[in-house]
């Protein structure tokens, strides 16, 4: 944490304060840099009424297209196939051994572009089916419109400070980049999403809004476990104001290290326990598998037959959670068996993290 200050944080500060531009216009400055890619994505994820149905046609037109190649007809063939297996096991006329062959020939036409391009547009398709349109402008939900976000850096360019706050923004980068890099090294978010989110927003900065009763946005840095699932949200945006820009980029960072911190902990008793197998006192957890793309739920958990379809991935649960639950089910055994075994004192390690 020490590092950080020195190294990143007071230089901000510095910047901040020899740039000569008032604090709000620093993060008005920041906001109109990263706006546009917000709003970008936000309406991707927050489509109208109209652009649903769009989509939704051009995908229908993608399946419809794909169900004429001989690798999609294919499939389709086996599939039906399978469900008719199924049903003759069931009914006691076919052998066991039929699903087992037909599966194998679907998993290998699931490795060809056509029927990997065809089972990605029906998951597509049924994740559009859940989302609910949206009603009202849904261009500028990172709270700044494009128009207004060209406006602020065409009057940072008619007053000259263009240089001063591109040397803030520079600094607020490498604290963004430097965040990732610790959920990477800490095994909290995967190589995989932290560069689809260097991909997807530029100039990253955390665009939280007040909320009602106080900010509860804040990153968690106080003592305790808090294991409520991935680093990187997925963000949902809003038209409302955007508030304490620079001291989210910094807290973010903060909560980063002492997440990555408490971790190391939490991985040290997991392999102890891997280590140390007993039913008696823990067992490992497993992360379940669901259907999803882009976040949507597709419904229950896939047939084993099925887990390595498109659009397929591990529930969101970051590793510290698996690890977190074993930590809570261990010391719930062993104070049962300080109990158990007469007045002893109770460790400090189990009561420091009750």
């Amino acid at each position: 944490m020490d590092e950080f200050e020195a190294s990143m944080r007071d230089p901000l500060i510095k910047a901040i304060h020899e740039s000569g531009v008032e604090y709000d216009d620093v993060e008005e400055y920041l906001h109109a840099l990263h706006a546009p890619s917000r709003n970008a994505a936000m309406r991707e994820i927050n489509p109208t009424a109209a652009e649903l149905q769009d989509r939704t046609d051009k995908l229908s037109a993608r399946r419809d297209a794909l169900v004429n190649d001989p690798d999609v007809a294919e499939y389709l063939k086996l599939r039906r196939e399978l469900r008719q297996a199924e049903g003759d096991i069931e009914d006691g006329i076919a052998d066991a051994t039929l699903p087992v062959m037909i599966r194998m020939d679907i998993m290998k036409l699931k490795k060809t572009p056509s029927v990997n391009d065809y089972t990605g547009t029906l998951d597509e398709l049924r994740a559009l089916r859940l989302v609910k349109p949206f009603e009202g402008d849904n261009t500028a939900l990172s709270g700044m419109s494009n128009e207004e976000a060209a406006a602020v850096l065409a009057k940072i360019d008619a007053n000259g400070t263009r240089k001063a706050l591109e040397r803030v923004s520079a600094i607020v980068d490498g604290i963004t980049s430097k965040t990732r890099q610790i959920f990477m090294d800490a095994g909290l978010e995967t190589p995989e999403t932290i560069q689809a989110w260097n991909e997807k927003y530029e100039h990253y900065v955390p665009l939280h809004r007040d909320e009602v009763g106080g900010d509860s946005n804040m990153p968690r840095i106080g003592q305790g476990f808090n294991i409520r699932g991935r680093e990187s949200k997925r963000a949902t945006g809003s038209n409302r104001e955007v508030t304490d820009i620079l001291a989210h980029v910094v807290a973010q960072h903060e909560a980063a290290i002492i997440r990555a911190e408490k971790t190391k902990v939490d991985q040290a008793l997991f392999k102890f326990a891997q280590t140390n197998p007993d039913p008696a006192l823990w067992t490992l957890d497993t992360a379940p598998m669901i259907r999803t793309v882009e976040g949507v739920r597709l419904g229950g958990e896939p047939r084993r037959s099925d887990l390595q379809g498109p659009g397929e991935c591990p529930e969101p649960r970051a590793p510290v959670c698996l690890i977190s639950h074993i930590f809570f089910l261990i010391r719930f055994q062993l104070l049962h068996l300080f109990q158990e075994s007469g007045p002893h004192p109770i460790p400090e390690l189990l009561v420091g993290h009750g």
